[in-house]
């Protein structure tokens, strides 16, 4: 009876120590969920933060793609405005440059003409049908003037 006594005491002991590791293992396990749920709300309010700041870099960039768009069809208004200038201001040369070609051949026929009745010029059969303006008579070339350095007494 003794023995089973003992052997009721060691089971007893026994029972209370797997009783006292099950309260242990419970607590560990209810700190370690506690633990858990902190750090998991703990990385969803970084996930919030880093999705709202990305958010708003998102809508300063399309802020800034909007005013860069609007920049960029400024100056092509611009460019495209230059060159619409320069190409009329070149189409206004050449049709300058046409018509001083028609006056001066028209001036040139003219003057023959002219020529023609005072009888001072060849038929316009014999000169050639090239519009072409009379060079100007040569200038004999002169001494360049003294420099005023070397005229200056030392």
């Amino acid at each position: 009876m003794e023995s089973l006594v003992d052997e009721d005491a060691a089971l007893r002991a026994q029972l209370q120590e797997l009783v006292a590791d099950e309260i242990t293992f419970k607590t560990q396990e209810a700190v370690l969920m506690a633990d858990a749920a902190r750090s998991e709300v703990d990385l969803r309010r970084k996930l919030r933060e880093e999705h709202d700041k990305l958010i708003r870099m998102r809508d300063e960039l399309a802020a800034e793609a909007v005013s860069l768009q609007a920049e960029l069809e400024s100056v092509k208004a611009r460019c495209e405005k230059t060159l619409r200038d320069r190409t009329n201001k070149r189409n206004d040369l050449d049709r300058d440059g046409e018509k001083r070609k028609k006056y001066e051949a028209r001036t040139h026929r003219l003057q023959r003409q002219i020529a023609e009745m005072r009888g001072t010029a060849p038929s316009s059969s014999d000169t050639p049908k090239r519009n072409r303006t009379p060079s100007p008579p040569a200038v004999p070339k002169t001494k360049r003037a003294k420099s005023v350095r070397s005229s200056v007494v030392r």
